[in-house]
């Protein structure tokens, strides 16, 4: 996509989503609506990202999430949980990894899950992808999450760079 093409956000309907369980759907009915903004640069999109609104927002996103992490959600009994940090070769870029795992040095199949966000937002130290990920590990597989490089928000990565999100993930690491 070249700079002179516009990217355009578009809006979710949850109620056009017949996929949705009923509380879901309430939930997301209670985030703003309507046509998102229009930007021209990545410049444009990170100024964006980053202002007080903007960053008030993304905290009350966390906020949300974390409270799908619970005990009553899904128990961290009998699972480990840490952070990874790995070098890529050849680069030398660090890679930031959640790893999620039944307690024991059983050598275990392994999900490599990707958290949402486009590979430009979010972040998999937030409560919604850490659930998923113990809900997985308790079936006896070990889950390893990537925190996404170059994200247009505060990740466990501080690694703006002036390129999309996804270009340098997918090529970097």
């Amino acid at each position: 996509m070249g700079l002179s093409e516009e990217i355009t956000m578009t809006t979710y309907e949850p109620d056009n989503d017949l996929r949705l369980d009923p509380r879901v759907r309430a939930i997301l009915k209670l985030m703003p609506t309507g046509p998102g903004p229009t930007y021209t640069s990545r410049d444009q999109v990170l100024a964006a990202a980053r202002t007080p609104e903007a960053l008030a927002g993304a905290e009350t996103t966390r906020q949300l999430v974390e409270l799908c992490d619970t005990e009553d959600v899904v128990t961290s009994r009998g699972l480990e949980l840490w952070a990874e940090k790995i070098e890529s070769q050849p680069d030398g870029n660090i890679i930031h990894l959640q790893v999620v795992r039944p307690e024991g040095a059983k050598v275990l199949p392994c999900v490599y899950y990707i958290h949402g966000g486009g590979m430009a937002s979010l972040s998999c130290t937030m409560g919604n992808y850490r659930a998923w990920a113990k809900i997985l590990a308790h079936y006896g597989v070990c889950v390893v999450m990537v925190e996404f490089r170059n994200s247009m928000q505060p990740s466990s990565v501080e690694d703006i760079a002036p390129f999309p999100g996804v270009s340098t993930t997918a090529s970097r690491g």
